[in-house]
Parts: C-alpha cells; sequence; structure tokens
C-alpha cells in the first residue's frame, strides 16, 4: 500500500414560500450520513463521490486517514485508496495534493503491472490524478478510451465529459455526456457533470432542473455529505446565473455552515443578497471576502453595496480597490460617481 508522508454566520433570511426548499435541503444533509452508514459505500463509489464533490475543499475526513493507508489484497482497491488520500484535509492547499498525487500516487500506479494499469478502472484513477494535475490532455487521451472498457458503468463517460468541460470543449462534453446517459441511466455522475456541462454552455435554468432532480436521486441513492453539499454549491452558482436569488442564498447558506471560508459562495451569497436589495446583507458577505481573497474586483463590489446604502465606508473600499490595481479607469470613475451622487467636490 502507498505510504503518505506525515503533514500534519452565513445568514439565512428565508421567506415563508421558501421554508420548504430549506428544510429539504437540511434534510438532505442530515439523512446522507446516517444512510452511509448503513450501508458503506464501496471504494469504487467513494471513487465516485469523490468526482461529484471535485470542487470542495476536502471531501474525506481525517476520520478516513486509517482506511486508506490500510493494507488491501486488492491493487485496484489499494489504488482506489491511494487516490482517496489526496482528498483528506490536509491536502486542501492544491500544491500539497499535487506534491502528493506526483510524488507517490502516480509513481505507486507506474509500479503496478502492465495488467493492471491497461484496466479502464485503473486508467479512471490515473485520468482522474492528472486532472489534479492540471495536465488535461492526458487525461483527456486517457478518458476518450474509457467508454470501450468491458466493465464501463458510465463513470468513463462521466470523466471524459468532465475533462471536455474543464477544458472549455462544451459542445463535444454534452454529446458525450448525453451519450452516457443513455446507455447508463441513472449513474449520479454522469447526471451531475451534465449539469455541470449546461451550466457552462450558459443554460443556466437547464442545470437547475438537472440538479434538482439529481438532489433528491442523491438523497435516496445515501450519497456522502460532502456530496451533497457539492450539489448545493453549484446550484448556489446556478440559480445565481439563472435569476433566482432565493435559491441561490439559501444552497449558498448551507454550503457556508460547513466551509465558511469559500469565497465562491461568499461571492454568490453577496451577489445573491443585493439582487433581493439586502445590501447591508450584500456588504457583511462581501467583506468577508474581501478580508479572504482581497482583489480590486472584489473591493469595488463592495464599494457598490456601501454606495447603495449611502455610506461613506464606500471611500475606503474604493480606496483599498486603488491599492490593489493603481490607476484604475474602472475603479476612478466609479469614485467619481458616488462623489457626484453624494456631493462631494473635493
Amino acid at each position: 500500500m502507498i505510504m503518505e508522508g506525515s503533514p500534519s454566520d452565513s445568514r439565512m433570511h428565508a421567506c415563508p414560500q421558501r421554508f420548504f426548499l430549506l428544510a429539504a435541503l437540511a434534510l438532505l444533509l442530515a439523512a446522507a450520513p446516517a444512510l452511509a452508514q448503513d450501508a458503506e459505500a464501496s471504494l469504487q463509489q467513494r471513487v465516485r463521490e469523490l468526482l461529484i464533490a471535485w470542487d470542495l475543499p476536502g471531501n474525506n475526513p481525517d476520520s478516513d486517514l486509517k482506511r486508506f493507508s490500510g493494507s488491501s489484497l486488492d491493487p485496484t482497491e489499494e489504488l482506489r485508496e491511494a487516490l482517496l488520500l489526496s482528498r483528506l484535509p490536509r491536502y486542501t492547499d492544491n500544491a500539497r495534493r499535487r506534491d502528493y498525487l506526483a510524488s507517490q500516487f502516480l509513481p505507486f500506479l507506474e509500479r503496478q503491472s502492465a495488467e493492471l494499469r491497461s484496466t479502464g478502472e485503473v486508467r479512471l484513477l490515473e485520468a482522474t490524478a492528472l486532472r489534479d494535475l492540471g495536465r488535461l490532455a492526458e487525461a483527456i487521451a486517457i478518458a476518450a478510451e474509457l467508454p470501450a472498457d468491458p466493465a464501463e458503468q458510465g463513470d468513463g463517460y462521466a470523466l471524459w465529459g468532465a475533462l471536455l468541460t474543464d477544458s472549455g470543449d462544451v459542445v463535444e462534453a454534452g454529446r458525450v455526456l448525453e451519450a452516457g446517459t443513455q446507455f447508463f441511466p441513472g449513474n449520479l455522475l454522469l447526471d451531475y457533470e451534465l449539469a455541470r456541462q449546461r451550466e457552462a454552455a450558459g443554460r443556466s435554468a437547464d442545470a437547475l432542473v438537472l440538479l434538482e432532480q439529481l438532489r433528491l436521486e442523491a438523497l435516496q441513492a445515501g450519497l456522502s455529505q460532502g456530496c451533497m453539499l457539492a450539489i448545493a454549491r453549484r446550484m448556489a452558482g446556478v440559480a445565481l446565473s439563472a435569476g433566482k436569488p432565493d435559491g441561490a442564498m439559501d444552497s449558498a447558506g448551507l454550503v457556508l455552515e460547513s466551509y465558511p471560508g469559500d469565497v465562491q459562495m461568499l461571492s454568490v451569497a453577496a451577489a445573491a443578497a443585493a439582487a433581493r436589495r439586502q445590501f447591508n446583507l450584500a456588504a457583511e458577505y462581501q467583506q468577508q471576502y474581501c478580508r479572504l481573497a482581497p482583489d480590486a474586483t472584489a473591493w469595488l463590489s463592495l464599494a457598490a453595496y456601501y454606495v447603495e446604502l449611502n455610506d461613506d465606508n464606500a471611500l475606503a473600499a474604493f480606496g483599498q480597490a486603488l491599492k490593489l490595481e493603481p490607476g484604475s479607469s474602472r475603479v476612478l470613475s466609479a469614485r467619481s460617481a458616488w462623489h457626484e451622487r453624494s456631493g462631494n467636490t473635493d
């Protein structure tokens, strides 16, 4: 078995007509772990769940370390365990995860027999690691061959489509994923990647319908809490793009309860609050974003929320934006408009 090193509020402002959605989402998160305990997921299922929860910072808790570091009589299971180790909290830093994959996982895989390495299941693991390493062309070349493997169950189609979406080829990704869902209906990884492809193609309304259905199916299948959060995270951004700020706020709030430093969700929550004209709440979320990931655009957004509130803190936010982007015409123009609006002639 591969040996690893030893590195050592959000607010919910739900109106009554949205209470059912909030309750349903909360039930999903509460029920998923219990269902998983009734029938512990196989390692193959855990890899599938890793791919659904791909964007979460770390989707295998430290309690999994002992299991994934154990010795197995099945070399394919050992490789699955080795890949799953990369999603422990200690590897949430991308540089550390990539170092683990490059210096430990891939060499371990390469030491296996040629016969084992040629199987579709091991090739899928290899392509997944290459994806994390940013080696998309190599990963796509491998994934494109997976649907022809006799043991294919739909995950190969899903990974191939995911990689094409990652690379920006959303049209081809759609073709691959649609074919996969026809051959393997009920594969939730395929359904998730099809929703992600629809989002990337600018079809937010279609993506939202797919995600809402997927959320219910994932609950029934007993997927992990990480998967449920990943689906909620995807729904938050899609709902915002689809012009549904209430749904975006609900989903983002659920994710932020578990990942309070998720800057993407902070941005979604701020924008959703602003769309509902709750500019005080929008400014609160945006302040958190600026503390964690300061850039000129973030500070400019915060300034815009303060402008809506007629709050003089807008000037300080403009100042922070100019520090990060000196002489920026967009910041100077927005600041000038604020001065004119407030009657400040200085």
